[in-house]
């Protein structure tokens, strides 16, 4: 499963909206908020008219997913920090852990990675199978 269907099925499993205000899409089209849609060309447009995946190598859309798991977790101060090698021991890949008081809730190879893996463990929390 991707990393977008695994954001959407968690999202879905919380009740919580996919999209919000300040994400990109991966093809450059930037959520405006209400609906509305921004192209790279400035043209704007309604939410129905794109079937596109949230760009999570994009730093705003990251926030937004940091948001979004805050919100999940109802932890404000939830955070995302570099752990350096994976567990599996030394490698050239980074490894990022979502905390929340000292607590690791997600983990993986991106910050993306991390917190959607703690929106899908706080959807198994309360029962929701992303």
């Amino acid at each position: 499963m991707t990393a977008a269907a695994r954001y959407r099925a968690a999202c879905a499993a919380l009740g919580l909206p996919v999209w919000r205000p300040g994400m990109l899409s991966t093809h450059g089209a930037r959520v405006l908020g209400a609906g509305l849609w921004a192209s790279q060309s400035g043209v704007t447009f309604a939410d129905e008219n794109i079937d596109e995946e949230p760009d999570f190598a994009d730093p705003a859309t990251v926030g937004c997913l940091l948001a979004a798991v805050r919100e999940a977790w109802q932890a404000p101060y939830m955070h995302v920090v570099w752990m350096g090698n994976t567990p599996a021991g030394p490698s050239t890949s980074s490894w990022w852990s979502a905390c929340i008081d000292c607590r690791v809730v997600g983990h993986g190879p991106t910050e993306a990675a991390a917190l959607i893996a703690a929106l899908e463990a706080a959807a198994a929390r309360r029962g929701g199978q992303p």
